[in-house]
C-alpha cells in the first residue's frame, strides 16, 4: 500500500512539474509574440503564475472540428472498450501499440495545423501554443502507455487485452487510469465540450 501511495505521489509531482514547464514556455512564446515583457512574478513568488495561464488557455471558447472529436475519441476507445474486448484486434502487425500512438500523434498533428490557419496563411505562434498545451495533456497517457508496456512486457495491444481482460485498467492500473482520466478532463476542458448542448463541427476560430 505505501510503494502505491508513493508511486501515486510520484506521478502527479511529474505531472503537476510537466504542466508548470509547459505554462512556463506557452507564456514565454505568447510574451515574445505580443511584445511583452515575459514571464513575470506573482505575489505567490512567480510558482501559480504557470498555472493560471495555462487555465486561461483552457477556459476559451474552441469550435470543435472533426479531428478533435476524432482525437477526444480515440482517447476515450483505447481506455475503455478495448480492454473489454479480448477479440478485438485494431492492427495486425507485431507491434500495434506504437502503431495505435503514431496514430495518434498524427492527428494531433493534423488538429494543430488546421486550428493555427487563418485568413492571412499560416500562425506561427498560434500553432506554438497549441503545441505546448498539446504536450502536456498527452504527457499523462505517455505515462500509462510506458507502464502498461513495462508491466506486460510486450508492445502487443492483444497480448496486453488478453492479460488484464478480467483485470480492467482501473483494478489493474489504477495509477494509469488516475493519470488518463485527468488528461481527458482537461481534453474537455481544452474543447470547451463543458459548455455545449450540441456537437457542431465548425472551422476553429482564431
Amino acid at each position: 500500500m505505501l510503494l502505491i501511495l508513493k508511486k501515486i505521489i510520484y506521478i502527479f509531482l511529474i505531472f503537476g512539474i510537466n504542466l508548470y514547464f509547459c505554462s512556463y514556455i506557452v507564456n514565454k512564446v505568447s510574451s515574445r509574440s505580443e511584445l511583452r515583457r515575459g514571464f513575470v512574478m506573482s505575489r505567490f513568488g512567480g510558482l501559480a503564475y504557470p498555472f493560471v495561464k495555462l487555465f486561461r488557455y483552457l477556459s476559451k471558447d474552441y469550435r470543435l472540428n472533426i479531428w478533435e472529436f476524432m482525437l477526444f475519441f480515440f482517447s476515450i476507445f483505447i481506455w475503455t472498450i478495448i480492454p473489454f474486448s479480448q477479440s478485438l484486434i485494431i492492427l495486425k502487425f507485431d507491434y500495434d501499440l506504437i502503431i495505435v500512438l503514431v496514430f495518434y500523434l498524427l492527428l494531433i498533428f493534423i488538429n494543430l495545423v488546421i486550428s493555427s490557419r487563418s485568413c492571412h496563411g499560416f500562425n506561427y505562434s498560434n500553432f506554438t501554443k497549441k503545441t505546448a498545451m498539446i504536450f502536456s495533456f498527452f504527457t499523462p497517457v505517455l505515462f500509462s502507455v510506458s507502464s502498461l508496456v513495462l508491466i506486460n512486457r510486450t508492445l502487443s495491444l492483444r497480448e496486453i487485452v488478453n492479460f488484464q481482460y478480467q483485470n480492467w485498467n482501473i483494478i489493474y492500473q489504477p495509477l494509469g487510469f488516475i493519470v488518463v482520466f485527468a488528461a481527458v478532463f482537461m481534453q474537455f476542458k481544452l474543447l470547451g465540450l463543458p459548455d455545449r448542448n450540441t456537437f457542431l463541427f465548425s472551422e476553429t476560430a482564431e
